[in-house]
């Protein structure tokens, strides 16, 4: 959740690939939005280790969507394949003018507070 739900990150794991991709969605996650944020800065815990991983924004030819206008994100690493949860800090996402800094969430529980 970013804000007060004003939008979210939904991520989804591929364990053969080794790939977390991150969509941004709209606040009741029906509708795709687009930010030009080339990439995404995230810090991941896992136990004690601690590294930063990027989200690259992926082109789409079907949606249209290009790097510097896209909702679709992803992240690769052989510690996706085998890592079910995890603690992560996005330092910082753009959408629409507001930014969201330091955003905390748990893979794969979020961050909502209910």
């Amino acid at each position: 959740m970013l804000g007060e739900e004003a939008y979210h990150v939904e991520l989804v794991r591929n364990t053969d690939e080794g790939k977390l991709d991150a969509y941004i969605l709209d606040g009741e996650m029906e509708e795709f939005v687009r930010i030009v944020q080339p990439e995404i800065e995230c810090v991941v815990t896992t136990g004690s280790d601690r590294r930063t991983i990027l989200f690259h924004a992926v082109a789409d030819r079907a949606s249209g969507e290009t790097v510097g206008d896209t909702s679709f994100f992803e992240a690769t690493g052989d510690w996706v394949k085998s890592t079910n949860v995890f603690d992560g800090v996005f330092k910082s996402i753009q959408v629409k003018g507001s930014r969201f800094s330091e955003v905390v969430f748990n893979f794969p529980k979020g961050n909502d507070r209910d």
